[in-house]
């Protein structure tokens, strides 16, 4: 899983509230835009994928929304390289304009997001569930249709 987020200490937060989930997942970081890009190129100190593999979910988060998170998403979309991985918007701002500019770029959802630790992690183990049993069901279809 790659987090898309500006702000350390905000990672941190949310890493912690990953190790109260039961997702059993590890959340590399992108401090911005460009570092996601980076990231998902396996360049600039991204090469080894042992220690940086592929995500298999992106979330961004638009609590301090910018061009730059959305962006991301408008170039991952465009052909890019993991242009399939799905990517989840999450702001801690109700927002109907949030939701509108993030599904019109291709986020696949877009969540509120929690406050307080148990529930954000309560919502990642759910989103992480959610999205293993999509990419499941996708690669059964690919395999009934070859």
């Amino acid at each position: 899983m790659l987090l898309v987020e500006k702000d350390e200490d905000d990672f941190r937060f949310f890493s912690a509230a990953l190790r109260e989930g039961a997702s059993g997942r590890r959340v590399h970081w992108a401090h911005d835009a460009e570092d996601a890009r980076a990231y998902l190129a396996g360049v600039e100190g991204y090469s080894d994928r042992t220690i940086f593999p592929p995500p298999d979910l992106i979330l961004v988060d638009l609590r301090r929304p910018g061009v730059g998170e959305l962006e991301f998403v408008r170039w991952l979309r465009g052909g890019a390289e993991g242009a399939h991985i799905p990517v989840v918007a999450l702001s801690a701002a109700h927002d109907p304009g949030d939701w509108t500019r993030a599904k019109a770029l291709g986020v696949d959802a877009f969540h509120l997001r929690p406050a307080e630790p148990r529930r954000l992690a309560a919502l990642v183990d759910s989103l992480v569930r959610f999205w293993s049993r999509h990419a499941q069901n996708v690669s059964a279809m690919d395999s009934h249709a070859a």
